[in-house]
């Protein structure tokens, strides 16, 4: 078996979870940041927003969901 197999099933399911219970904006924005691997300059040119907003949301986005995957296991 491997030393690093991957994350587990219900791991899987919590980040789900957790990701799903995020405000639009912080949901959003990471999602264009790690699954389309857009830089942060170019999601706000995406979505027409001042890169402050778009920074602030990716930074509130991952604290919250280090809260909740912090919080459920």
């Amino acid at each position: 078996m491997p030393a690093h197999a991957g994350p587990h099933k219900d791991e899987l399911e919590l980040l789900r979870y957790c990701v799903s219970i995020l405000p639009n904006q912080q949901r959003d924005t990471l999602q264009l940041a790690y699954f389309s691997g857009l830089t942060q300059q170019e999601i706000a040119e995406q979505i027409m927003q001042p890169l402050g907003s778009v920074k602030a949301w990716i930074r509130r986005g991952l604290l919250k969901l280090r809260d909740c995957v912090e919080g459920k296991l």
